[in-house]
């Protein structure tokens, strides 16, 4: 619980993009389910009764379903790869700072194998999370 607080700190700066991203996730859902409606109505209003008018006019509003589901989908996509290396960036820049703030001692002590190795290694884990 200690790490996912320190973790959530890194992501207020970007409360409004996830925010938005969460939104937009949610309209998906509904996108969907407005999907599987219209679906419905295309068997039971259009086809079974051959109101072709009417299968016309149910078909565009899917494709219209389609399209936007296909553009909050991009959207979600992309902000949430923002948001995430954005994060993985702050961390990095505070690990480098942390770095740069140590003793000369802990330099001399350490080797320059080990703490490449560990800097490099903690940060992937974080990046390959996603």
């Amino acid at each position: 619980m200690k790490i996912l607080r320190r973790f959530i700190k890194y992501t207020y700066p970007y409360r409004s993009h996830i925010l938005i991203t969460l939104v937009m996730s949610v309209c998906m859902g509904g996108i969907r389910g407005g999907q599987v409606y219209f679906v419905k109505a295309i068997l039971d209003e259009a086809i079974l009764v051959k109101n072709f008018e009417r299968l016309r006019g149910l078909t565009i509003i899917i494709l219209g379903l389609a399209l936007a589901k296909a553009v909050f989908s991009f959207f979600v996509g992309f902000l949430s790869e923002y948001v995430w290396s954005k994060l993985i960036m702050d961390i990095r820049n505070q690990l480098y700072e942390h770095t740069h703030k140590l003793s000369l001692q802990f330099f001399t002590s350490t080797s320059t194998g080990e703490l490449m190795s560990n800097v490099w290694h903690d940060a992937n884990i974080l990046a390959q999370a996603s």
